[in-house]
């Protein structure tokens, strides 16, 4: 059946890429416009973990809670409210009126159902439901959830944010069909994958905000080719452009682009066991890194050189927890190298079916040079070997590692970087548990990323930051903390 699933998606996702030739510019459509995407993994709403899956079901699904600001409260979307006694058991209280693009009702059913089929086919949901430590989900009635935790999560409004536990209709889950896209949001898919997909406002939508546009043609296309037509006016809306070409629309776009950070960053992970124990050996490695010279060079400013352990998408730029060894710093490296015996020989392993390879020998290249030892080298992995040794974590060197938070608060990476790297550390697990809980969360919360800092076996590199251009028929166009860009928002001349 797995296969199945994946055969179904794999198809869906072929006929998006067959619109990925370019066009000549046609006659704008008042109310219209045009986004271009890169290919998205997957479009369904427990398994879109990429930027252009999670815009796609952005716009097609709402999600319980929305967050305009990582620092703020969630607010209220398709939930009307989220409360609890006691931070474990949790009541969802859905709002009247909210129906599918099929017309069937959305019902508490409908996400307890999709959430038990994310975990009986391991979607990505699965992980965020498992992280959050969801034990019981009951439907005393067709509005109301009531969620029990085996932990209490102060931030379990946070994490409902997340369009991975959006719901299905029971079309979908009875059929198991988990390819078309029928959402409970401001807009719905029409039109054949193979012809391209167009976006219409769904006018039944019970939301507050409702679409600002009346549809939407969404295209799959390369960077270049986004690049090739927004200059052309091809398409009014890039979300992804050649990194050499951003220079040259800078003025050419000037008030009509917009970067915002991504919940994600890539560390320089190291291997259980006395080799690494040292962090004089760590902190060696990682101040023999220029960040910033990787980042505007072959990484062609599409990332942010790290300053913190965490990425400032999730609010945690604070002086306090600043990353001290991730500053550049040749003298101070060589000399820990020197003290901790630093070997003169090792391997650092990248998966060589990602961007990896575009930027691993001009790191490592770094760390010859500063540290003085020619005979580090580096080895690639096909991406099935590397996620098998990632999660089992067999790795005899330093490796490289990239994680993203399942939902927008510091807690949820932090939480995913200890289990990935198998970080045990009674105090870290007590304070992260009580910034869950605790009335002084923030404080919890800073102690414990402060012990990460020092005793994660990780040493963070870069966080990504996504770009937009659009062109001048285009206003409203406002990136999103969740999502990355709310289509939704955006209104066409």
């Amino acid at each position: 059946m797995r296969r199945r699933n994946a055969l179904l998606m794999a198809l869906a996702i072929s006929g998006l890429t067959a619109c990925t030739t370019p066009e000549a510019p046609a006659p704008a459509q008042p109310g219209a416009f045009t986004v271009a995407v890169t290919e998205p993994a997957a479009l369904l709403p427990g398994q879109a973990v990429d930027q252009p899956g999670k815009l796609l079901v952005g716009a097609l699904w709402t999600p319980l809670m929305t967050l305009d600001d990582p620092a703020a409260a969630p607010v209220p979307a398709a939930a009307e409210k989220v409360e609890s006694p006691d931070q474990r058991r949790w009541t969802i209280r859905l709002r009247p009126g909210w129906r599918f693009h099929d017309n069937t009702p959305v019902t508490a059913r409908a996400y307890a159902q999709t959430w038990a089929m994310a975990r009986q086919q391991r979607w990505a949901a699965a992980g965020l439901l498992d992280q959050l430590q969801v034990q019981e989900v009951g439907t005393p009635d067709d509005l109301t959830l009531e969620v029990s935790l085996a932990a209490a999560q102060r931030h379990f409004p946070v994490a409902l944010t997340s369009s991975l536990l959006a719901p299905l209709s029971e079309q979908a889950l009875t059929r198991r069909d988990w390819t078309t896209l029928i959402g409970n949001g401001p807009y719905r898919a029409e039109g054949q994958w193979s012809q391209g997909i167009r976006l219409t406002a769904n006018p039944a939508y019970a939301g507050a905000t409702k679409a600002k546009s009346e549809s939407i043609k969404v295209v799959v296309a390369t960077a270049e080719t986004q690049y090739n037509q927004l200059v052309a006016g091809g398409i009014d809306l890039a979300t992804e452009i050649p990194a050499a070409e951003h220079g040259k629309l800078t003025s050419q776009f000037a008030n009509r682009s917009s970067t915002w950070p991504q919940p994600e960053t890539t560390y320089l992970a190291f291997p259980a066991g006395p080799g690494y124990a040292d962090p004089a050996r760590r902190h060696a490695l990682s101040m023999a890194i220029d960040r910033e010279a990787l980042a505007t060079g072959p990484l062609a400013h599409r990332v942010t050189p790290a300053t913190a352990l965490l990425p400032s998408a999730l609010g945690a730029d604070r002086k306090d927890s600043a990353c001290r060894p991730c500053n550049h710093d040749v003298q101070a490296a060589a000399l820990l190298a020197r003290q901790s015996e630093l070997p003169k020989n090792l391997t650092v392993y990248f998966d060589q079916d990602t961007d990896h390879r575009t930027w691993i020998e001009p790191l490592a290249a770094q760390l010859r040079l500063s540290l003085n030892a020619e005979a580090i080298t580096t080895k690639g992995l096909p991406a099935a070997e590397y996620a098998d040794r990632l999660e089992h974590r067999r790795f005899d060197g330093p490796y490289l590692l990239t994680a993203r938070a399942t939902y927008p608060h510091p807690t949820a990476l932090l939480a995913t970087l200890a289990a990935r790297v198998g970080f045990t550390h009674p105090t870290f697990a007590e304070l992260l548990a009580g910034a869950d809980t605790s009335a002084a969360a923030d404080r919890e919360l800073r102690l414990a990323e402060n012990i990460a800092l020092r005793e994660l076996p990780l040493a963070p590199l870069w966080s990504p930051h996504g770009h937009l251009y659009w062109s001048t028929r285009l206003s409203d166009v406002t990136p999103d903390p969740v999502t990355g860009l709310r289509l939704a928002a955006i209104r066409a001349a």
